[in-house]
C-alpha cells in the first residue's frame, strides 16, 4: 500500500490488486502477536487506504494477479508484495 501511495504521489497511474477481500494483510495479526495496540495497525491501514483513494489509486480486491492479468493490463512496472503466512513456533514450555 505504501508503494502504491508513493508511486501515485510521483505521478504514476497505479492499480493495486489484493488477493483477499480486505487491505492490510497481516498487520492486525502483527499487533496481537507483538503485544502492541491493534488500533495503531488498523489506523495505518485506514490511513494508507484513504491516501490511495485521494491519490486516485485503483484498488481491486479479491483478485489474484497472474500472468494473464499482467498480459491484459500491460503495466510498465509490477511490484509483487507476496505477504507472509502466520506461524506458531514449536517451543516447549
Amino acid at each position: 500500500m505504501e508503494s502504491a501511495r508513493v508511486a501515485a504521489l510521483r505521478g504514476h497511474d497505479v492499480i493495486l490488486y489484493e488477493k483477499t477481500n480486505k487491505l492490510g494483510g497481516l498487520l492486525p495479526v502483527a499487533g496481537v502477536v507483538k503485544g502492541l495496540d491493534i488500533e495503531k495497525f488498523l489506523d495505518l491501514v485506514n490511513y494508507l487506504s484513504n491516501q490511495m483513494s485521494k491519490l486516485g489509486v485503483k484498488t481491486i480486491l479479491g483478485k489474484e494477479v497472474n500472468a494473464s492479468v499482467i498480459e491484459e493490463v500491460k503495466p510498465d512496472v509490477v511490484i509483487l508484495a507476496a505477504g507472509g503466512k502466520p506461524s506458531v513456533p514449536e517451543i516447549k514450555g
